[in-house]
């Protein structure tokens, strides 16, 4: 085995949530499946969250400068693919997709298990990828399923 591939089997070993990072710019919608989200801070509310240099998400949160995390549930699985499939551009990541807006015109996807709506506060380069820190403005929580989980390369469940 290579040092990344042992690496990325280490890193594997963590269990994460899964989340469907958003914005809009133009009437346009943007949006990536994530597992690199985590919260910074209660006092300023603030979270972050890492994508690849060449996002095309980043040119669009550059202007927007407003974001939402939409944390997944269970049954949303197809989802997070369908977000994190490279071939596809974000129209199609978009189409047929029951959404509202927030308070900062991001998609806030349906059925997702809770939502935050955020302002970009700082991008820094960290290797092949950006970390992105916010502001959360405001949040809700929805009831709903069991989280849609990540670990060892795939969805995992509550239960499994």
């Amino acid at each position: 085995m290579s040092f990344k591939s042992d690496y990325r089997k280490v890193l594997g070993a963590f269990t994460t949530g899964v989340t469907i990072i958003t914005t809009q710019l133009d009437g346009a919608y943007y949006g990536f499946t994530a597992n690199s989200f985590t919260s910074v801070s209660l006092d300023p509310p603030m979270v972050l969250f890492c994508v690849k240099n060449d996002a095309t998400f980043i040119d669009a949160l550059a202007d927007s400068k407003v974001f939402g995390i939409n944390i997944l549930s269970s049954r949303q699985e197809p989802l997070s693919n369908k977000f994190a499939n490279p071939a596809l551009l974000n129209e199609q990541r978009f189409e047929g997709l029951k959404m509202s807006q927030s308070e900062l015109k991001c998609p806030i996807i349906s059925g997702c298990l809770a939502y935050l709506d955020c302002e970009h506060f700082k991008i820094s380069k960290a290797g092949d990828h950006l970390i992105v820190l916010g502001k959360v403005k405001s949040f809700d929580k929805y009831e709903g399923d069991d989280p849609l989980l990540y670990y060892a390369g795939g969805y995992r469940g509550l239960q499994q």
